[in-house]
């Protein structure tokens, strides 16, 4: 007779340790399966793209950039003005709100989940696929039939890199935790200020596990859109103490990280970005941001960070095309900063206009206004 197996789902407390539990039910012949957690641990850590991480105010601590799901809008923005949203989505005045909503079907708490800073992030654009990375990644109690034993003849069969991957090559991973964290940032700040708030977290993650008696040194980072630009920062650029001789630093971050996993990172900028200074935000983001030049351009000014998504001059000439008439002229020919950009005062009508930057901002009677997208 055929022995029925009862896989139970490991849980990992807020010590590390590993649970296992199993509800009450009738007698019967079958045998619980325990899969062991491996005590090797490569925390997998997602960046999201701008717009992509909760704000909140530093002052009143009440989120002002919180999407939970894109069904509805605050009343206070749908008809807040420039000067609101100048003033409200003020880099120097918020910070990363980790209280945002988080999509259940992974086997962690809802505690744990918050630990690794999935309430950083924009549950409507990336809840759903948290879970996914998460299960995905973690599928041990379904070895024989979970995602990673799917794609075994994939990855063994099609040519995804220098050489076929082997069956005890992809086997390898199930030799590890990698459990899926999320690091939000300021994207009104800085890739700069951005950065050393990933380099911190990953920092605080890896020093948890390894304190927990865990084999712990790296990490895998997996960025969307401008969160590739942070990531690579870090990766690239960032001061890292510990990987020079003793007493100096060296430029990059890269000897803490395996692998990154970029998706449509701007590396050279984006057309869209300018698009959005001149013609607004489309979608439940113009409603915040702006849906005209006015009002996005009072934010997009005052933000490193979205000005950083600019295209550069490594972004090629042309991309610009001005109809008048029969005429079209195409910019920039060489550089986009000052053929483009700073334009105005010499009569380019496609620059940033310093009448929309300068706006009169009255800040105390408008930081508490906040919105929430909620169900």
């Amino acid at each position: 007779m055929p022995i029925t197996e009862r896989i139970l789902n490991a849980e990992i407390a807020d010590d590390g340790s590993v649970h296992y539990a199993s509800t009450t039910s009738p007698s019967d012949d079958s045998i619980a399966v325990c899969h062991m957690v491996p005590d090797r641990v490569i925390p997998v850590i997602f960046v999201p793209g701008i717009m992509g991480t909760n704000l909140k105010s530093i002052e009143s601590r009440d989120p002002v950039w919180l999407i939970d799901s894109s069904l509805g809008v605050a009343s206070d923005w749908v008809f807040a003005g420039a000067a609101t949203r100048k003033t409200l989505l003020d880099p120097d005045l918020t910070e990363v709100f980790d209280g945002g909503k988080i999509y259940s079907g992974t086997n962690q708490t809802e505690e744990e989940l918050r630990r690794r800073g999935w309430g950083e992030v924009a549950r409507s654009s990336y809840g759903k696929w948290l879970v996914w990375l998460e299960d995905a990644l973690n599928d041990a109690a379904k070895c024989k039939t979970g995602p990673r034993a799917q794609l075994f003849e994939t990855l063994i069969s099609d040519k995804t890199g220098p050489a076929l991957l082997k069956d005890e090559e992809v086997e390898l991973s199930y030799m590890y935790q990698m459990p899926v964290h999320v690091v939000g940032y300021n994207w009104l700040q800085s890739n700069k200020a951005s950065s050393e708030r990933l380099s911190a977290k990953i920092d605080e993650f890896v020093a948890k596990y390894s304190a927990e008696g865990k084999m712990c040194e790296k990490v895998i980072l997996v960025t969307h859109s401008m969160g590739g630009l942070v990531a690579r920062y870090y990766s690239e650029v960032l001061p890292n103490k510990g990987n020079g001789k003793e007493g100096q630093t060296s430029a990059g971050c890269r000897e803490k990280v395996l692998g990154i996993v970029h998706g449509v990172m701007p590396a050279t900028g984006s057309a869209t970005a300018y698009k959005r200074v001149k013609a607004g935000t489309e979608g439940i983001a113009g409603y915040v941001l702006g849906s005209n030049s006015a009002q996005i351009t009072a934010v997009f000014a005052q933000a490193p960070g979205a000005l950083q998504l600019l295209p550069s001059t490594e972004y090629g000439s042309g991309w610009l095309k001005i109809q008048d008439g029969d005429s079209t002229q195409v910019l920039p020919q060489s550089d986009p900063y000052t053929e483009i950009y700073t334009k105005e005062k010499n009569g380019g009508h496609w620059s940033t206009k310093p009448s929309l930057i300068h706006l009169i901002q009255k800040k105390s009677s408008l930081r508490k206004i906040g919105i929430r997208l909620l169900n």
